[in-house]
């Protein structure tokens, strides 16, 4: 036998994390569109094209925000994909279809570590920044028989 016990949810418990989910996050929105069309009678081909916008209100800052990682800004912008497939489909009952799909982040820079501070504060070695440049390709292939 199964039992469960449901404790009633305090408002007050959660004010403090929904102000910082409110002060650090906004509106995303998303465009997507494609096309997609018979070449022959067993072939077809398709392409798309989406564009995300990023929800943070600031961006993503690696060296005076809270990030997602703590060393990576992905600024504010969002994330392109580019899509494009073909497949085939014989008299018979064999299919295949192949698929890709690119995924282009944003440019960001990566800080290995913090600046080094004096007992000041002031700064005494600048963290060096390198540029990250990211595409994620995605490939898939399906093959199959109809029965």
């Amino acid at each position: 036998m199964f039992s469960a016990r449901i404790n009633k949810i305090n408002a007050e418990d959660w004010r403090e994390v929904n102000q910082s989910v409110s002060s650090t996050l906004g509106t995303g929105h998303s465009l997507r569109f494609g096309l997609e069309g018979r070449i022959n009678s067993a072939l077809s081909a398709r392409l798309g094209y989406s564009i995300t916008s990023n929800p943070s209100l600031s961006g993503v800052d690696g060296k005076n925000g809270l990030p997602i990682n703590h060393f990576v800004n992905w600024g504010k912008h969002g994330e392109n994909k580019v899509c494009f497939g073909l497949g085939f489909n014989s008299k018979g009952s064999f299919f295949a279809d192949l698929a890709a799909v690119a995924r282009i982040y944003p440019t960001g820079f990566f800080y290995p570590y913090d600046d080094i501070r004096d007992k000041d504060g002031s700064v005494v070695v600048l963290a060096p920044e390198y540029v990250v440049n990211r595409t994620l390709w995605t490939v898939a292939v399906t093959i199959g028989w109809r029965f």
